[in-house]
């Protein structure tokens, strides 16, 4: 194994939407968790090593480098990996998290499948890095959205992934997709809607609400008649 090396924290570069590997999740409860413990040791204590690529692009310990700078230290231990690809920095980044520190969540996994689909890492080496079945990683329901005229995937929520799944979406159908509750499929919604009609719970109309009212209308009666053929199946059989 490399032996790690003191660098200047100053030095290390924090993923975001602009390096070749971005920053796969945000935790500000455990950055604070972290600062308190290097406060009891007065510096880096028994924290694992950083590990980057050859420019300094942190992989695996974002949290620890963000809760070094609040702590005030101006060193810390690197081990520095040499990576080609964006591929091979996802990995050494799946793997150093799934051993050190807290393990991915679901949506962090959920973000490194799709990048793993867009750098062309194989599900089966990915998975190993994880330390999950690979079935953990082909069950993450994935749409395309075009960019400019280049195609991405995009996580599906489950309010509206038997609807979406394979289909091509906008980037404003994206954004739509993102602001809808979950879970809280359509017949939830309405079903709360007519909750709220019994107990006379229904909020006060104003300008802004209204007009939501009237696109609702319209959007209900779309609703009905395009699947008003299947309604009459249904009658049919009973």
């Amino acid at each position: 194994m490399v032996a790690p090396k003191l660098i200047a924290i100053d030095r290390l570069r924090v993923p975001n939407d602009e390096t070749i590997l971005p920053r796969l999740r945000e935790d500000g409860y455990l950055v604070s968790e972290y600062v308190a413990a290097m406060q009891v040791y007065d510096g880096w204590g028994e924290f694992p090593p950083i590990v980057t690529d050859q420019d300094l692009l942190i992989l695996d310990g974002v949290t620890r480098i963000l809760a070094g700078q609040r702590a005030k230290i101006t060193k810390v231990p690197v081990i520095i990996e040499k990576c080609e690809t964006a591929g091979e920095r996802l990995l050494v980044a799946a793997r150093g998290n799934a051993s050190n520190g807290k393990r991915w969540d679901h949506q962090a996994m959920t973000r490194m499948t799709i990048l793993a689909e867009r750098f062309g890492v194989d599900v089966g080496d990915l998975a190993i890095a994880l330390h999950v079945p690979v079935s953990r990683i082909e069950r993450v329901p994935i749409s395309t959205i075009t960019r400019n005229g280049i195609s991405e995937k995009v996580y599906t929520k489950r309010a509206v992934r038997p609807q979406l799944r394979g289909k091509e979406l906008t980037e404003a159908q994206v954004g739509l997709m993102r602001q809808i509750t979950t879970p809280n499929p359509a017949n939830r919604i309405l079903k709360d809607l007519l909750r709220l009609a019994e107990l006379d719970a229904l909020p006060a109309l104003d300008e802004g609400s209204h007009r939501d009212l009237l696109r609702v209308r319209m959007v209900l009666d779309e609703w009905e008649a395009r699947d008003a053929h299947l309604l009459e199946q249904e009658e049919a059989v009973a």
